[in-house]
């Protein structure tokens, strides 16, 4: 698995969605339940010993504090991601936007490899990316799950499920 950290072929991120909110706010906050679970999926992704650049969210109360919990356990530094990534174009520019500059500002030279990240969003991401990585899903993976965790990396173009935290069920 260390090998693949500076493949520069390889492109690894985290993938939480938020953990639960209190209802009947325009943007709410995680609620209690909420964040206990945001701390446990955190404590997932921290156990996988992926080296953090930094950690995404969206620009909702929820995944900040999402984000919070994993940055309470990875030090990493924290960006708002001001649109969701629903499709294959708009998740693969946001993976590409993390990647180093060329070397130097010289294009022939090859870049850096890409630092894994995470990225905390919401259940369409979570629905979008269990989709495209239909083949490698992890069984009791679900869209609807609060704080669902995904280990994603991204081989010869394709992306994979590498490992999984199931997160909560919603009742």
């Amino acid at each position: 698995m260390a090998a693949s950290l500076v493949d520069p072929n390889v492109q690894r991120v985290i993938f939480i969605r938020h953990g639960q909110p209190w209802t009947g706010e325009a943007d709410p906050a995680l609620s209690p339940a909420g964040h206990a679970m945001a701390a446990a999926a955190a404590s997932w992704a921290a156990g996988l010993g992926w080296p953090l650049a930094r950690v995404l969210h969206t620009a909702t109360r929820r995944t900040g504090q999402t984000a919070e919990a994993l940055v309470a356990q990875i030090d990493a530094p924290v960006d708002v991601v001001w649109a969701e990534p629903l499709s294959l174009e708009d998740w693969e520019l946001l993976v590409d936007g993390q990647r180093a500059p060329h070397p130097f500002g010289d294009r022939s030279m090859p870049r850096p490899p890409p630092a894994p990240f995470a990225y905390v969003g919401h259940h369409t991401t979570l629905t979008f990316l269990l989709q495209l990585c239909a083949a490698s899903v992890p069984a009791g993976l679900h869209a609807r799950a609060w704080a669902a965790g995904l280990a994603l990396e991204r081989r010869a173009g394709r992306w994979l499920i590498v490992a999984g935290w199931p997160g909560v069920a919603q009742p």
